[in-house]
C-alpha cells in the first residue's frame, strides 16, 4: 500500500499503478459475477428468479477467489519473466 500510494506522486508512474489496480479489481469482479451466475443457472435458476440478497454473499466469496486467482497468475507471470532470461 505504501509503495503504490507513494508512486502516485511520481508523474506517469502513479497512473500506471492506479490503472493496474483497477484492472485487477475488474478482473476479480468479472470472475465473481461469472461464477455466481454459473452456480445459479447450473442449479436450475433463471434470470427471472435471481435473488440479489442470496447472491451478495456469494459475490463476496467469489470476488476473494478471483483476487487470489489473479494474484497467482501475476506471480506465475513474474516468476516466468524472471527465469526466462534474454532472447
Amino acid at each position: 500500500l505504501g509503495l503504490s500510494a507513494g508512486a502516485k506522486f511520481v508523474p506517469g508512474i502513479g497512473t500506471l499503478v492506479g490503472s493496474g489496480g483497477v484492472a485487477l479489481s475488474g478482473g476479480a469482479m468479472t470472475y465473481a459475477v461469472g461464477w455466481v451466475f454459473v452456480d445459479h443457472l447450473d442449479s436450475g435458476g433463471t434470470l427471472l428468479d435471481f435473488d440479489l440478497e442470496k447472491a451478495r454473499e456469494a459475490m463476496r466469496r467469489e470476488f476473494e477467489k478471483g483476487r487470489e486467482a489473479i494474484a497467482r497468475m501475476r506471480h506465475r507471470a513474474n516468476t516466468s519473466e524472471a527465469t526466462a532470461g534474454p532472447d
